[in-house]
């Protein structure tokens, strides 16, 4: 499977959840919401596929499953600026690997847990 580079030592599972916890920390700080969905308070969760190509590029960043466009394309945006990745080898060849990851958007009324879009 593909790995941060940071999540090298262990086995292919300790790999495996050190890497989701570094796409979600990074998905976490990178994400921006625009204001609109804000004021509105749409929430929901948003599943989004991608690839990690034999060179360790995300690649082909689709929403499988959406909640509204202004999450959906913050979820995008979040999820295509995510740093390359020790690609995934099969036989000792790098390989293509999907991933898929949900993205979720809360709205609590005291606290708003999202980045604002800059103007």
């Amino acid at each position: 499977m593909p790995h941060y580079s940071d999540c090298k030592d262990g086995n292919n599972l300790e790999r495996s959840i050190c890497t989701k916890q570094k796409i979600s920390q990074f998905i976490e700080k990178n994400i921006i919401i625009p204001e609109k969905a804000i004021e509105k308070s749409i929430q929901g969760t948003v599943y989004v596929r991608f690839v990690v190509g034999v060179d360790g590029s995300i690649k082909d960043v689709e929403i499988i499953k959406g909640v509204h466009p202004l999450l959906d394309d913050a979820a995008m945006n979040a999820i295509s600026k995510l740093p390359n990745m020790v690609p995934g080898k099969q036989s000792g060849k790098n390989v293509p690997v999907f991933f898929q990851v949900p993205v979720r958007f809360v709205v609590d009324g005291k606290k708003r847990l999202f980045r604002r879009k800059k103007s």
